[in-house]
């Protein structure tokens, strides 16, 4: 492997990407992995904190006019890696209005793949309420995911406001489907 390989992580890949209808509500199935994983391990153990972002939208397409908003859902998880444990940590945002409101769940391994394994390859998102949805109606799935730097400081950022903080490019996916109603 030549070196300019080991420092780019290149793209996301999407091991699931489904639906499922779960008692009243639409939920994704989605797992996100990286074509290469060893580089995205470099980049944490020399330092690099990052944000993986996604933002996922419901919408009823139609021909001439604007498409419908049916639901939309955002999450994103901080990457990084503790020097002093030798973990790799994955922190899931903060859950507001809970009995730990401000302390965001830590998952930890000291291996990479088996922490990526165990959480963002196998998430299962709540969406949308099933009673949004119109039976024999056509919908689109949207999804845009991004990984960026999140450690940049500001002085650096506006001075080089023409660099991109992406580790991964922003990628964006879409699926098609039918509601038939309740099975």
């Amino acid at each position: 492997m030549r070196p300019a390989e080991a420092a780019d992580p290149g793209r996301f890949v999407l091991s699931a990407f489904s639906l499922e209808y779960r008692e009243s509500a639409l939920l994704i199935s989605l797992g996100i992995g990286f074509q290469n994983e060893e580089a995205l391990r470099i980049m944490l153990k020399d330092g690099a904190q990052m944000e993986l972002s996604g933002e996922i939208r419901v919408v009823r397409p139609r021909g001439l006019l604007p498409n419908v908003l049916i639901a939309e859902r955002d999450f994103s998880f901080i990457l990084r890696h503790d020097t002093l444990t030798r973990d790799f940590e994955l922190h899931l945002p903060a859950v507001s209005g809970s009995s730990q409101e401000g302390v965001s769940p830590v998952f930890r391994n000291k291996q990479l793949d088996i922490l990526l394994q165990s959480t963002v390859q196998r998430l299962l998102i709540p969406v949308a309420s099933i009673s949004k949805l119109a039976e024999d109606q056509s919908y689109r799935l949207d999804l845009a995911l991004s990984l960026r730097h999140t450690d940049v400081p500001p002085w650096l950022s506006r001075t080089l406001f023409f660099w991109s903080w992406d580790v991964v490019p922003p990628a964006k996916y879409a699926k098609a489907f039918t509601y038939e109603g309740r099975q």
